[in-house]
């Protein structure tokens, strides 16, 4: 029983160097249950670190929380080079707004639905602007291809779609850019005035690059 008694405190010791922070076995330290390691994993602190990296052969990984990198912002932090900077307002940011770092994805869908990245440039799609090291950004600002105008970070085409603009009043939530085909009473010369059936049609925009954007507030 002693001999048993000690290697499960040398576990619970080399558990909590490996983590950098506290290791509670579930059913001590107030927590309920029988005690030892047999209740379920080591409860540990979120900053543990370098303990949650992927691949780190400990029981503590499965429910601890790396800290992320804070990114963007006046002072221009930068991430790891597989990673980028997610911005929760995907205002790039502007205003000292800041992001935290994400992974770049290793692999996107072929859809083709061309995307205006904080580096200006015009990505494949969401995921292949990730990829590239770099979010999309709500206010657009790249050149739209040919026949084609900007829709937030998207772009919908000229004489056949609208752009739908959905922000929410909620936190930093970003707005949702969609592309609608034009109604038929919008056939011809599409203006504001054909768009006054859809769904906040009365507050609607004409865009500098031959398009049409109708904004829907308080979603």
């Amino acid at each position: 029983m002693t001999r048993h008694l000690g290697l499960g405190a040398l576990l619970l010791a080399t558990l909590t160097a490996a983590c950098g922070s506290s290791v509670v076995a579930p059913g001590n330290g107030g927590n309920g249950g029988g005690g030892g390691w047999g209740g379920g994993p080591p409860i540990c602190a979120a900053e543990a670190f370098p303990c949650c990296e992927p691949g780190y052969d400990n029981p503590c990984c499965a429910d601890c929380t790396p800290p992320t990198a804070v990114c963007g912002g006046f002072a221009g932090a930068v991430c790891a080079s597989d990673e980028y900077c997610d911005f929760p307002d995907d205002h790039c940011g502007s205003a000292d707004s800041t992001g935290v770092c994400v992974k770049r994805p290793q692999g996107c869908p072929k859809n083709y639905q061309p995307t205006c990245g904080c580096d200006g440039a015009i990505h494949g799609n969401s995921c292949e602007t990730a990829s590239a090291g770099t979010d999309v950004s709500s206010f657009g600002g790249c050149k739209p291809p040919p026949d084609m105008f900007g829709c937030g970070p998207f772009f919908c085409t000229i004489g056949a779609e609208y752009c739908e603009d959905s922000y929410s009043d909620i936190g930093n939530e970003p707005p949702t850019f969609t592309c609608k085909p034009l109604p038929s009473s919008c056939a011809g010369a599409p203006d504001c005035a054909c768009l006054a059936g859809v769904a906040c049609g009365f507050n609607c925009a004409a865009t500098f690059d031959g398009g049409l954007t109708v904004s829907c507030g308080g979603v």
